[in-house]
């Protein structure tokens, strides 16, 4: 498994922000995503539950864990 060091909580609470978790400067978490990406992405679901913020370098990713968070994404918002 990948071993991330975690600066937030488990879960977000409700009508809350979600969790954030950090990377490196500049890089952000890509070294971890690269060693293995599968399980990066397996653990940080795990852990954080339905929704997580991850820094990829420059970009800001929300990772969206619940079908009905991807659904209103991409089917009923997606304009």
């Amino acid at each position: 498994m990948v071993s991330i060091d975690i600066q937030a909580e488990a879960a977000p609470r409700a009508h809350s922000r979600p969790p954030r978790l950090p990377g490196h400067p500049v890089i952000g978490l890509l070294p971890e995503v690269r060693r293995d990406p599968l399980g990066f992405f397996v653990e940080t679901a795990c852990r954080f539950g339905e929704s997580v913020q991850l820094d990829f370098g420059f970009n800001k990713v929300l990772m969206l864990n619940r079908p009905e968070y991807i659904r209103h994404v991409f089917q009923d918002n997606h304009e």
